[in-house]
Formats: C-alpha cells, structure tokens, sequence
C-alpha cells in the first residue's frame, strides 16, 4: 500500500478525533452553563460556573492527556479500519 494513503488516514484520524474532543469540551461547558452547576467528564474536562465582580465567568479544567487519548485512538482506528475491512471480506 502507499505510503500517503497511510498518512491521509493518519490525518483524518487525528483531525476527527479534535473534532470529538472539541465537541465534548463544548457539549460540558454547555451542559455546565445551562445546570448553573459543576459539571466533569471524567479524564476529560471539568466545567465549573461562577461569578467574578458581578459577571458570569467560567471555571473550567481541560485534562490534556485524556483529550490526547481520544485523539491517538481515533486516529489508531482510522489507521486499522481498512485492515479490519480486508479480513472481514467487505
């Protein structure tokens, strides 16, 4: 196989993967400013609503190394899907 076939899948992997941990950082900080309360996702962020001189204001604590782990299994099954496909016949 080509080797730019394998970096094209290794770059969509990475890229699909930012986008679900985007899409999870916004779904809890949502979820946290609707709740008016703390809300987390374990090993991925912390959101926490608060007030500072009067002012909504948001606390929140990303964990780089679970966000990192979405992203390197995303891009690890983009890298095997087509192997898995070849052994299952389809």
């Amino acid at each position: 196989m080509n080797i730019t076939r394998h970096i094209e899948r290794a770059v969509n992997g990475v890229l699909v993967g930012a986008c679900l941990a985007f899409f999870s950082v916004l779904a809890i900080t949502l979820i946290a400013v609707v709740r008016e309360e703390p809300t987390t996702f374990p090993g991925l962020f912390y959101a926490e609503p608060s007030t500072e001189n009067g002012a909504f204001a948001l606390i929140f604590e990303p964990e780089m190394r679970g966000l990192a782990c979405i992203v390197a299994a995303t891009c690890v099954a983009s890298m095997l899907q087509p192997a898995c496909r070849a052994k299952s016949g389809a």
